[in-house]
């Protein structure tokens, strides 16, 4: 727990300046117009309200390449909604197995275990208790990922170092 908020602030810092700084520099720079790359997710009350929110790019993309397209092909809403999110954690998982450099299932589980977690949030939509889960699983999920990754890695790169020698 100690790595916990030095990880979320790093988190909320990348946030910024990726989605806040960076999108809006090179949407400057190509005129692009629509600059909505997230909305209020700080305020959601559920987590189904924050993986809309939080990333509205990758939503929308996961939305018309995988639910809508799903749903054409007469899959039940539920089921297709089920089947997007998990496209959504196997495309995470990619990013962070490129980024390490090994494939561990640490970011797909964690994004799955939320599933359950989605059904007990709806029950508090609109809630204090909901935007309490949402930060809880914010601040100490996250960096528990990361720090499953970055240890695995470490162990990773000294067992090669010591082969080396």
């Amino acid at each position: 727990m100690k790595l916990a908020l030095p990880s979320f602030i790093m988190w909320l810092l990348f946030f910024w300046g990726f989605f806040h700084c960076g999108l809006n520099v090179i949407a400057e720079l190509t005129r692009f117009a629509d600059r909505e790359f997230y909305r209020e997710w700080w305020n959601s009350t559920t987590l189904n309200h924050f993986w809309r929110t939080w990333n509205v790019l990758v939503h929308e993309w996961c939305v018309r390449h995988l639910y809508i397209e799903s749903r054409r092909h007469n899959v039940k809403p539920s089921t297709a909604a089920f089947g997007t999110f998990f496209m959504s954690a196997v495309l995470h998982e990619y990013v962070c197995m490129i980024g390490f450099r090994m494939l561990r299932p640490y970011m797909f589980l964690g994004m799955m275990l939320q599933v359950p977690l989605m059904k007990l949030s709806n029950s508090w939509a609109g809630t204090r208790k909901g935007n309490m889960l949402m930060w809880l699983m914010l601040f100490v999920g996250q960096p528990v990922v990361v720090l499953m990754y970055a240890r695995d890695y470490v162990a990773k790169w000294n067992s090669l170092m010591c082969n080396e020698t």
